[in-house]
């Protein structure tokens, strides 16, 4: 974007995040933050890459500070943030950088349109680290729908496993990972289980609580001790965007240490959905796949299979973060023909199961941002 550019918000499908390194699909995560309305307009909601969500301030306390991490140590040349009306834009906005989370030293003090996105050019800057300050709101709330960072990731970041026993939303977790695949339990009256698997450096899973279940997607912050985890309620639709989990590493004694990482068993949840998701099965940027990191998914997967001896199956999969429609679906065969070979190798009867290469030829699929994008790009376990 050109210095001080400022767009309109248009629901859903404008992608105003799509270049925005402060984006949970591209690795992003809350390190902290002062205060928020509430769990669906979260600080998490001002990184998740959706215009449809906001961070907003809890009521009569509209200065507030957020700090975020980016997936991997960033050059920044841009900063911005998307407002949405006048009466809840904070006045000024003031923009910090840190390279350790420790020291700070302020970028920019931006005023924001009253409506829009503002995106203005910065001396470039190297950093691991953001934090973000409205300062002298015009009402008692401050409204942020996102906050941008624009520039280019110099290597790549961490990567700390998921395992382990989480504080989140003040209940306790523990999560599970093998290889790529992830497993977890939030505990609770009634418990939210999860089932999936890591790509990259997010956690793309299926939830499940009682009758209600749905997509998720999790990060976590540079040191391994914080994790944030947006979800939506059954497709990852914007009408269905729920409250985020945000949450710090914990010991794993008393009731956290009671809990069972490993979930539900992958039939609960195809029997509550009708499918299960193969994100733990996963590949190179050549399509090939890991095979190590990818055991545990496949042999979870062949199991699944083989306790329905009589049901015939279909493997489905989709891609959308190409541009190039022949290429998504070239890149859908591949690892279809290697999910294949796999579950063959393992004894199952492949002839009851049709494999389908949808590539990105799925247009009702509602994707304008980059992490609805990769929620959709997925190989899914259907029942015909």
């Amino acid at each position: 974007m050109p210095v001080s550019e400022v767009t309109p918000i248009a629901m859903p499908t404008l992608d105003i995040d799509g270049d925005n390194l402060l984006n949970i699909a591209y690795g992003a995560s809350v390190v902290s933050r002062t205060g928020e309305l509430n769990l669906e307009s979260s600080a998490l909601h001002a990184i998740d890459g959706m215009s449809f969500t906001t961070w907003t301030s809890p009521p009569f306390g509209p200065e507030q500070t957020l700090d975020f991490a980016f997936g991997g140590p960033s050059r920044v040349e841009q900063v911005g943030v998307t407002t949405l009306d006048a009466n809840r834009s904070p006045r000024n906005v003031r923009i910090s950088a840190s390279a350790d989370g420790e020291t700070w030293r302020e970028i920019k003090m931006l005023a924001p349109a009253n409506k829009g996105t503002t995106i203005v050019d910065v001396p470039p800057f190297e950093a691991r680290y953001i934090r973000v300050q409205p300062i002298e709101p015009s009402e008692q709330h401050a409204v942020l729908a996102s906050v941008h960072a624009i520039g280019r990731e110099l290597r790549a970041g961490e990567r700390a496993s998921f395992t382990g026993c989480w504080d989140l939303t003040s209940h306790f977790a523990r999560f599970e990972q093998r290889g790529a695949r992830v497993t977890g339990v939030i505990g609770g009256e009634r418990p939210t289980y999860l089932d999936g698997g890591i790509e990259g450096r997010v956690a793309k899973l299926m939830w499940m609580r009682g009758p209600m279940w749905g997509y998720a997607a999790a990060t976590l912050t540079p040191d391994g001790r914080g994790i944030s985890a947006i979800r939506f309620h059954e497709e990852p639709a914007w009408q269905s965007y729920g409250a985020a989990w945000i949450g710090s590493r914990v010991e794993c004694a008393g009731s956290a240490g009671a809990l069972k990482a490993a979930g539900l068993l992958p039939h609960s949840i195809f029997r509550r959905t009708g499918r299960w998701m193969m994100s733990g099965v996963i590949f190179d940027d050549e399509e090939r796949m890991l095979d190590e990191p990818s055991r545990a998914a496949l042999d979870d997967a062949a199991a699944l299979i083989a306790s329905m001896p009589k049901q015939r199956l279909r493997i489905i999969a989709r891609e959308f973060r190409g541009s190039d429609p022949g290429a998504n679906r070239r890149s859908t065969h591949l690892r279809l023909d290697a999910i294949h070979d796999a579950l063959q190798a393992r004894g199952i009867d492949i002839t009851r199961i049709e494999f389908v290469a949808s590539g990105s030829d799925s247009p009702t699929i509602e994707k304008p941002s980059a992490i609805q994008r990769s929620l959709w790009s997925r190989i899914d376990l259907e029942r015909l």
